[in-house]
């Protein structure tokens, strides 16, 4: 698992099929995420191992396409999402996002790099209905270390 900047060889190798987990809960609202970040990287990675320990249902994109992520955030009601700095720049700035309803969509975690502060109130701007947030400790346990969001 490499971490941010990390472009050595993987310190865990990328084969997790011993991973085994339960899901914690039965929850009224499924949660749907869509997983933009590499699973290499230890944001990704624990944001995979959550998902399954939760019982959620992930949406994975094999490459990254800015067009894709908005179909897929759309067609599969996608309530959760990682991002980076750069795409949650893109999210702001460029006029596609109309084209797509993203009202499913109730929270985004920013990580991998500092969100700066003009381009995290320009999101809010925007989506006023999702709430941001960083992640918390992303090079240690990614969002694994985060409660639910909206119970």
């Amino acid at each position: 698992m490499s971490s941010s900047g990390n472009l050595d060889v993987p310190v865990v190798p990328r084969e997790h099929a011993t991973i085994q987990a339960k899901p914690v809960a039965d929850h009224a609202l499924q949660e749907v995420g869509l997983l933009t970040v590499p699973l290499f990287h230890t944001y990704g990675f624990f944001m995979c191992v959550r998902a399954i320990a939760l019982g959620e249902t992930s949406v994975y994109m094999q490459t990254f396409d800015f067009e894709g992520m908005l179909k897929a955030l759309e067609a599969h009601c996608v309530t959760y999402m990682t991002a980076s700095p750069p795409i949650m720049v893109a999210l702001t700035k460029l006029a596609v996002v109309e084209k797509y309803d993203l009202s499913s969509l109730l929270m985004v975690q920013c990580g991998g790099a500092p969100l700066g502060k003009e381009a995290a109130v320009k999101f809010v701007a925007r989506f006023p209905h999702v709430q941001l947030l960083p992640s918390p400790l992303q090079n240690c346990t990614g969002r694994g270390s985060m409660g639910r969001h909206w119970n």
